[in-house]
């Protein structure tokens, strides 16, 4: 659809905007122009050897446009997918470090409080009230 909304002139150009996956901790914006191909020529043309296509130019570029324009897109929304679930991996380790922490806090304050309640008996057996 977008290969024949560009060869119909509807749109002068696609481009396609997403996250590229680098690694686990690091995506990046990316942009990719699908449509025009752009073609690169060698610096010196004395280089350029004759080929002799079959079937014709045309037919090859009917055939390979698409797939081209599919390729690019798959691979853009693959790159997109990889991204997002970094992201959540390292959001959902760092929750779970946050976790972690909160615990051992927590768990620090119970040991300190139980002590205390522990020591509050023993002064109440032995004949001291202690006012907490």
């Amino acid at each position: 659809e977008l290969t024949q909304s560009f060869l119909g002139e509807t749109l002068d150009r696609i481009e396609i905007v997403f996250m590229e996956f680098l690694s686990v901790g690091r995506q990046r914006l990316a942009n990719r122009i699908m449509l025009p191909i752009v073609t690169e020529t060698p610096d010196n043309i004395g280089e350029c050897k004759p080929y002799l296509f079959e079937p014709d130019v045309t037919t090859i570029f009917d055939e390979v446009l698409p797939l081209s324009v599919l390729a690019s897109l798959q691979e853009s929304i693959c790159q997109n997918r990889a991204s997002e679930q970094a992201a959540r991996v390292l959001a959902m380790q760092s929750a779970n470090d946050n976790a972690k922490k909160l615990r051992e806090e927590l768990q620090l304050e119970y040991n300190k409080l139980r002590q205390q309640s522990i020591t509050n008996e023993l002064l109440d057996i032995l004949g001291g009230k202690v006012e907490g």
